[in-house]
């Protein structure tokens, strides 16, 4: 079961109206902060329909560069979202408004940080800056039932490796998604 934009345009409407609700603790500058947040992942082209459904879910993201992808778990239902990328944290963000106007870099800053986005979620996110087997210990305790693998099969050495390390820290009825971007695939290399 895929999630269509249609579904991700609620998740995200419904999200930061209910906020308040869900978390009301949260200040009123925490939710304009989170709402700005929200507003830049979708500006940049983050919010896309080919993901499995994670509402519920405990979400690993294997390889996740560094883009704000898990904005788009949490505003999509995610319990929690956990990201590992050796690139996490850098300044080279993948901008897809690159794509429609070519006087926007392809890559550069995000406004926001990855600590930033882990502190706007409070406890719910963290995002690794490194390779999977040097967090395997955290990531297990986490228990992830649902374990995402996009466009990152090409950029591995040893993907069996990565996949049994996923194995391993999947909850006992966890499941691995993965969208495998191939040199001859309709889009091109990347």
């Amino acid at each position: 079961e895929t999630t269509t934009d249609r579904e991700m345009a609620i998740c995200f409407s419904r999200s930061v109206q209910e906020s308040v609700a869900s978390v009301p603790h949260m200040s009123d500058s925490a939710l304009s902060e989170r709402h700005e947040l929200v507003e830049a992942t979708r500006a940049w082209g983050y919010f896309f329909s080919n993901l499995p459904s994670v509402k519920g879910k405990r979400v690993l993201d294997v390889g996740m560069g560094n883009g704000p992808h898990a904005v788009v778990f949490m505003e999509a239902g995610a319990d929690s979202y956990i990201g590992v990328d050796p690139t996490a944290g850098q300044d080279d963000v993948r901008d897809f408004r690159s794509e429609k106007d070519p006087s926007i870099p392809s890559s550069h800053a995000f406004p926001f940080s990855v600590r930033d986005i882990e502190r706007i979620y409070s406890n719910s996110v963290r995002i690794h800056s490194a390779l999977l087997e040097d967090v395997a210990e955290e990531v297990k305790a986490a228990r992830p039932n649902l374990a995402m693998m996009n466009s990152v099969t090409e950029h591995l050495e040893h993907p069996d490796l990565v996949v049994h390390a996923i194995w391993q820290a999947l909850d006992r009825d966890g499941l691995l998604w993965i969208n495998h971007h191939g040199y001859y695939s309709w889009s091109g290399h990347h």
